[in-house]
């Protein structure tokens, strides 16, 4: 199964996801909000990309399965988010 979730924000001040998760033993790369995540235990790959459509912007979390470290980054993911501006969170996918 695949997890994807949809952050949506009023983008008062820039946050830099890819600093608070750097730290991270599953961080890959990334830089600003793109970020790569993989557990070398699990497998579970997670994304996390700023996605912009017709004017607007919003985050995409999504995992390869269903596990610990998806939920780990969006909780992650909302909390920074949070912490500059009003945020919305949606699950938008759960495809078997």
């Amino acid at each position: 199964m695949k997890l994807r979730a949809e952050i949506f924000s009023y983008w008062t001040f820039d946050t830099d996801l890819a600093k608070a998760m750097g730290r991270w033993k599953e961080f890959v790369s990334g830089s600003g909000y793109s970020v790569d995540l993989r557990a070398a235990s699990t497998g579970e790959a997670v994304a996390v990309r700023l996605i912009e459509k017709d004017g607007d912007r919003w985050l995409a979390i999504s995992s390869t399965s269903t596990g610990e470290l998806f939920e780990r980054a969006l909780g992650r993911v909302a909390l920074e988010m949070a912490k500059n501006s009003e945020i919305h969170v949606h699950a938008v996918d759960k495809d078997a």
